[in-house]
């Protein structure tokens, strides 16, 4: 290569750069040229994008955290929120201070039973409880919830882990185990109680399924027997939803099943009496807790207006698995006009801004959204670009996806480029004309970082809303996409 293509060609690089890191709002840049028998022109074009409301399909809904309850607005419709779980076991688990547990024979039993294993334990309580730091909606609104016992085992079933799993598999409503209400914040707390501590839900269980419990224990520990394994053969979990009132979803950070005793207080082997000669007893507890190491799946429902899908003025997002954004880009007028003449196409940019009717919104927008193609069959295969995205635990490359912040006026994507030239080729390779438009999609998201780097990107699973300027009418030029490119001469 000679001396004066190299230039050329450096020169079109810094070009590029400088050309795409200009406002999306210009309207026209001049030519570049180099002087001799070869040149470069730098050029500039707009293309106008339709837009349209989408509801979203099923969601993947692997997470750490438990979401629960219902929350109603008057123009997005209801969100419903629900989740089934196993409580984990560590393979060698060993119940603390069980030789001290009053048995259910009292203390003859106690007396009488040397090998504790041997012994009947029924305990004075068992409880399912929720802890949270967090929630969204009405700090008071009250709600009241039902624990149901699975019958069904979560960890041998395929495709668990998306939002529109049928949890009626899963349990009967005859296999109610427990009914509870509350409200998300407890004011019969203390105030920097509530501040300092977790808050908790919590539903009591029969008595009787705790024995059936500790028998298992017992018999396993008797028998030599994986008391891990005879659990969740025995106890597949729970199932958690709101059955009555409106107004708030608990973000569960933790479930835990928890059983509570009699213990008696022993010195030198000899229970211990009190001031009054009677036996000196405590009460202690112990729990089974959701780990990562067991499953435990989201179940969400929306019940959203159909009439949000035909507004022709703006578009909306709604999370969790409620509304995504279509961006339709012009795919083959950008080929006809750019690629196919031989031009280089170098940046492309576009923003959509926040609408007006956001500030009747009393719920805030979500933080970021992750760009992503829509799903599209290319030479006979189908694609299904961000459910393939999120169950694999992707991370948006800035080439076939990307992840954006919401700004003061709204989400700007840019440098997409790439992502236009490699569907271009995807279809011709394949024998395919170039189709009309590209349809992308805006996903509300959350990210995981480690300092500034994205390591983890999940769907939002908690409630946000938006409304965004745009429509299905690219002629009303709401939304505009900015295209660089050079042209050799």
């Amino acid at each position: 290569m000679n001396l004066l293509k190299q230039i050329q060609l450096y020169l079109v690089a810094v070009l590029s750069l400088g050309i795409a890191s200009c406002d999306d709002t210009t309207d026209f840049i001049g030519s570049s040229v180099i002087e001799g028998a070869d040149y470069i022109e730098a050029h500039q074009a707009t293309f106008f994008l339709s837009s349209s409301t989408v509801k979203a399909d099923t969601i993947f809904t692997r997470s750490s955290t438990a979401y629960l309850g219902k929350y109603t607005h008057p123009e997005f419709g209801s969100f419903e929120s629900s989740f089934m779980t196993q409580f984990n076991v560590t393979e060698l688990y060993e119940i603390p201070g069980l030789s001290t547990f009053i048995p259910t024979g009292g203390k003859q039993e106690f007396l009488n039973t040397p090998n504790v294993y041997d012994r009947s334990f029924t305990p004075k309580r068992i409880y399912v409880s929720g802890l949270y730091t967090d929630y969204f909606g009405d700090s008071l609104a009250v709600g009241r919830i039902n624990v149901y016992q699975l019958h069904r085992d979560l960890y041998n079933t395929d495709d668990i882990y998306y939002s529109d799993i049928e949890t009626g598999d899963f349990y009967n409503e005859s296999d109610l185990l427990g009914s509870s209400f509350y409200s998300p914040i407890n004011l019969s707390i203390p105030e920097e109680d509530r501040n300092n501590n977790y808050l908790y839900t919590s539903v009591d269980l029969p008595v009787e399924k705790g024995k059936e419990i500790m028998d298992l224990y017992t018999d396993c520990k008797r028998n030599g027997k994986s008391f891990r394994e005879e659990f969740l053969k025995t106890f597949k979990g729970i199932y958690m939803k709101q059955v009555q009132g409106d107004g708030a979803v608990l973000y569960l950070d933790q479930v835990r099943l928890t059983f509570t005793f009699d213990q008696y207080v022993l010195e030198d082997g000899e229970i211990m009496l009190d001031s009054e000669r009677q036996d000196s007893t405590v009460e202690t507890s112990f729990s089974f807790s959701t780990t990562k190491e067991i499953v435990q799946v989201n179940k969400f429902r929306n019940n959203t207006p159909d009439d949000l899908l035909d507004k022709d003025t703006c578009t909306y997002l709604k999370s969790p698995a409620g509304l995504y954004t279509r961006i339709s880009i012009p795919l083959k007028a950008i080929a006809d006009s750019i690629t196919a003449k031989g031009d280089s196409l170098n940046a492309a940019s576009f923003t959509v801004f926040t609408d007006s009717l956001q500030e009747k919104i009393d719920i805030s927008a979500p933080d970021y959204l992750l760009l992503i193609r829509d799903t599209a069959t290319i030479g006979g295969v189908f694609h299904n670009y961000q459910k393939e995205f999120f169950a694999d635990n992707q991370l948006p490359d800035g080439i076939t996806s990307f992840i954006t912040q919401a700004g003061t006026k709204g989400y700007h994507f840019s440098n997409i480029n790439e992502l236009l030239l490699i569907a271009m080729r995807e279809y011709q390779n394949a024998g395919q004309s170039i189709p009309e438009t590209l349809n992308l999609l805006l996903i509300p998201v959350s990210i995981t970082l480690d300092g500034s780097t994205v390591i983890g990107v999940n769907h939002n699973l908690q409630p946000s809303y938006t409304v965004l300027q745009g429509g299905p009418d690219e002629l009303s030029k709401r939304l505009k996409l900015n295209v660089y490119y050079c042209r050799y001469r």
